[in-house]
């Protein structure tokens, strides 16, 4: 398991490095169209520990709390109440869907 993780782990974290936000978008996209076996454990870090572009995070955990709803809501309250303002917008997407599945 750790191999295929570290190998997403590892894109995520050079792919901004190539000055383009749509590198990271990539690999999620790739990552949501061909899951590996170790698809929540990839996902569950872009959206937990990600330090890169917002929309990719926030597409991954969107695909993460749908699998896990229950660890996804704990996630999101981290997030929310993080000092890091990237954790914080990361969060914002789950606050409008809570909202809407509320009203």
């Amino acid at each position: 398991m750790k191999d295929i993780v570290q190998e997403y782990i590892e894109g995520m974290k050079t792919a901004p490095d190539q000055q383009y936000p749509g590198n990271e978008w990539d690999i999620v996209n790739e990552l949501l169209a061909n899951p590996p076996s170790e698809f929540d454990a990839i996902l569950l870090w872009i959206f937990e520990e990600h330090k890169g572009y917002v929309a990719p995070r926030v597409q991954a955990g969107l695909k993460f709390v749908e699998r896990n709803p229950e660890e996804g809501i704990v996630i999101i309250k981290r997030l929310v109440n993080s000092d890091d303002p990237d954790d914080r917008d990361t969060a914002i997407p789950y606050l409008w869907v809570l909202m809407i599945d509320i009203k």
